[in-house]
């Protein structure tokens, strides 16, 4: 299957955000390919934007903790981290080395 629900989602709505450019770029400049080129490149990036996961490589930190999610939950997780009053806090026990 090509298409899950989710993917159809973030396809459908990067090509509403190219074809706001596509709009724009066919009546004010009259390059309806260009703008049409943009809208299939739009539509491409939010069906990647929510089906491709993360590799996990082992020599680069930040891939260690989320190796193997999909690329649209960890952009999730960022913005709601960001977000002012909402803070995610993970402590890790540490061995006492003696």
């Amino acid at each position: 299957m090509i298409f899950s629900t989710k993917s159809l989602i973030g396809s459908a709505l990067g090509l509403v955000v190219g074809l706001v450019f596509y709009y724009f770029l066919k009546t004010l400049l009259g390059l309806g390919t260009v703008g049409l080129i943009i809208a299939l490149v739009f539509a491409a990036i939010g069906y990647g934007i929510t089906t491709i996961r993360i590799p996990e490589n082992s020599t680069l930190p930040f891939t260690k903790k989320i190796g193997g999610e999909k690329l649209d939950d960890v952009i999730l997780r960022a913005i709601k981290f960001k977000a002012k009053g909402k803070r995610i806090y993970i402590y890790t026990k540490e061995e006492n080395k003696k």
